[in-house]
């Protein structure tokens, strides 16, 4: 037996996403993530009773995920924890031999609706652009540092370009101010596709 719990995220909070209808989640182990772009909605765990086996725990999170309407879990991380009990009797305290406890992590994620098109690095330097998509075409290029989106400064949260572009609708249209590689601040409004 596991208890499922979650912590939800900013990007969850702005969700305007279809509801999980299927009653399937895809799961992704190992580091392996989508190839479809994606926003995080929650941090999900399992918690395992001495019983729980691991498909025990992938079913509980895979069911915590669901309760989110979240499309896909990445699962992030697995422990045992040893705990023990404390007992009384006629006014003493025992303990009992140790109980192991397996533990599961990950992170429940919805499917976005939109691309941008760009991929950034820790600095928020675009490190790619795709063809043909709304960033290309508003004439962002590799080199470019993301500065800000619908006036929100990117290095305020690690959530931005979750909770900015992801979270939207395609034909919804988002501002980005960035340094283009010359160092001169540029803003741009680009309207969002589809993914």
């Amino acid at each position: 037996m596991a208890r499922g719990v979650h912590e939800e995220l900013p990007p969850g909070a702005v969700s305007t996403g279809s509801v999980n209808t299927t009653g399937h989640v895809d799961i992704y182990r190992n580091g392996d993530l989508p190839r479809r772009p994606f926003y995080c909605l929650a941090k999900v765990a399992a918690h395992g009773n001495a019983d729980a086996t691991h498909d025990t725990l992938e079913t509980t999170l895979e069911s915590e995920t669901l309760k989110l309407n979240a499309d896909c879990l990445l699962l992030t991380a697995e422990n045992v924890t040893n705990d023990g009990t404390i007992g009384s009797y006629g006014g003493g305290l025992f303990s009992s031999t140790q109980i192991k406890r397996p533990h599961l992590y990950g992170v429940a994620c919805k499917y976005s609706q939109v691309k941008l098109g760009i991929n950034q690095d820790k600095d928020h330097v675009v490190s790619y652009v795709s063809d043909g998509s709304p960033a290309a075409t508003a004439g962002i290029v590799e080199g470019d540092k993301i500065l800000a989106i619908n006036g929100v400064s990117i290095a305020s949260s690690p959530f931005v370009t979750e909770t900015e572009v992801s979270t939207k609708k395609p034909g919804d249209t988002v501002t980005i101010e960035f340094l283009n590689k010359s160092g001169k601040k540029e803003r741009k409004v680009i309207t969002l596709s589809g993914s």
